[in-house]
């Protein structure tokens, strides 16, 4: 059910990047018949869809990846530093 749930929020999040691309070259008079126009619109746009922050790398066409670390932190009581410890990442697209 995982990997359905991943590439049903995917592929909406691809759907959805092409559209507001779109809506935003028609509302800026951009002619969306052009390949290289509508390849800017993709990459100028971001936003928050159901695998997370959506937008897409400039020089790579790529989308740009969110990684974010897991760590476990304990607070020495007697020095009151914090000490902590990478566990893992995760990432909101996988």
């Amino acid at each position: 059910m995982e990997s359905l749930f991943a590439s049903t929020c995917s592929s909406y999040d691809a759907a959805y990047l092409i559209g507001i691309a779109l809506d935003y070259m028609i509302n800026q008079g951009f002619d969306y018949t052009d390949p290289y126009q509508i390849n800017s619109a993709i990459r100028a746009q971001k936003f928050t869809g159901c695998t997370g922050v959506v937008s897409i790398d400039k020089s790579s066409n790529d989308r740009v990846m969110d990684i974010f670390d897991i760590m476990a932190s304990k607070i020495d009581t007697n020095s009151g530093n914090v000490n902590s410890i990478q566990n893992g990442w995760i990432s909101p697209i996988w």
